[in-house]
């Protein structure tokens, strides 16, 4: 599904970049974090960081109804994006971002 949906998607929103032509895009991490408010499991939120990579994806697998704040915090907005479960976040890599603490349910 990366190769026949996501490359190609990536790189029709980037163009004017080599980098991102789909036989030039690898997958370099994957991670699956959790957050919960009570800290018990997961942690409650990641610090502000960048990465890596030329790009980064982030997609939620609940709902946002599902926990309070959190978020993906990105520097530049000044605020925390909250997709949709299952829709994506696509930014550089370079962009300092980190997950927005929640405060109440499980992200």
């Amino acid at each position: 599904a990366i190769g026949r949906r996501l490359y190609p998607a990536i790189e029709s929103a980037f163009p004017e970049r080599q980098q991102s032509c789909a036989h030039n895009l690898r997958l370099y991490q994957a991670s699956v974090l959790r957050y919960r408010a009570d800290g018990t499991v997961g942690s409650i939120s990641t610090p502000v960081h960048q990465d890596f990579s030329f790009l980064t994806l982030t997609v939620p697998l609940n709902s946002p109804s599902e926990y309070q704040h959190g978020g993906t915090w990105i520097e530049p907005l000044g605020n925390a994006v909250r997709p949709e479960r299952g829709h994506g976040l696509l930014h550089s890599g370079r962009v300092w971002h980190g997950g927005h603490g929640v405060s109440g349910g499980t992200r």
